[in-house]
């Protein structure tokens, strides 16, 4: 995936301040690209704006200026159910719908045969633990059960760009972890390029390819992004005990960069463990 910021700015209509100003990137990334940074600066919004969700004409919502493009088209081009899926940090489900409809619900707006998916649909829920709660309401759901109807729900269409904000964040470990796996197991499979905004460090290194670190300069703006990368590419194998020692000191070279200011080389810093030396 391409992806091109040419001093973009975003001022949502209610505040005073850009919640982006004058952002610039230019460059290849690979098929899962988190994005980090400290709270507030900008990570939902970016992943907003790359998703389509905001447009030049948004007046009500707030003024886009600059550039944005993906792969070569503006984000608004791509939007579509079986195109692009979002996952917002708080789950936006149907009240008037149960789960398995929700899980449904983009399947209506594309050509698809819906028994099939339906079946899709529940084994999809019976793989991350929430076998036998098809037909109960969202309001008889806990928070961490709604995130993963969620989530299911912008997987059911096998979309070609996957943008998540957060995710994952209210979830325990265990349950954390399986949507870890079926996100591995999409992306070795090649279905669908995934653009990650999160404030685990932890969590981005271990899925993604490419970490976009949104950062201020010393002067607290504008807002730059650095972007960081390793040689070994993904985590092949979530199980193997030495990937967890690689996924830690990579987390610390991110953390030192956005704590201290300090680049390093993260391939330096984490080598020598994995290689056992």
């Amino acid at each position: 995936m391409r992806i091109l910021l040419d001093q973009l700015t975003w001022k949502y209509s209610s505040q005073d301040r850009p919640a982006l100003d004058r952002l610039s990137f230019e460059g290849e990334v690979g098929s899962t690209v988190a994005i980090v940074g400290k709270s507030s600066i900008g990570k939902s919004t970016l992943i907003a704006l790359l998703a389509g969700m905001y447009t030049p004409r948004n007046e009500e919502s707030g003024t886009l200026t600059g550039r944005i493009m993906i792969d070569g088209k503006k984000p608004w081009e791509n939007r579509g159910p079986s195109a692009v899926s979002w996952v917002p940090q708080n789950p936006t489900l149907l009240d008037h719908l149960n789960v398995l409809q929700n899980v449904m619900l983009p399947v209506q707006l594309v050509s698809c045969d819906r028994h099939s998916e339906e079946e899709k649909a529940a084994s999809l829920l019976r793989e991350i633990g929430l076998e036998g709660i098809e037909k109960k309401r969202p309001a008889e759901l806990s928070g961490g059960m709604k995130a993963r109807v969620s989530f299911l729900r912008a997987l059911i269409t096998k979309p070609t760009y996957l943008f998540l904000d957060e995710p994952f964040s209210g979830l325990d470990l265990s349950n954390r972890w399986n949507l870890y796996k079926m996100l591995h197991k999409n992306r070795g499979e090649g279905k669908f390029v995934t653009v990650l905004a999160t404030h685990d460090i932890d969590e981005a290194v271990l899925l993604a390819d490419s970490v976009l670190c949104v950062e201020q300069d010393r002067d607290g703006a504008p807002t730059t992004i650095s972007r960081l990368d390793w040689p070994a590419g993904s985590l092949n194998n979530l199980s193997d005990e030495m990937a967890f020692v690689a996924v830690r000191m990579r987390a610390a070279a991110i953390a030192r960069r956005l704590l201290f200011g300090e680049s390093g080389s993260i391939a330096e810093d984490w080598r020598p463990l994995v290689m056992g030396t």
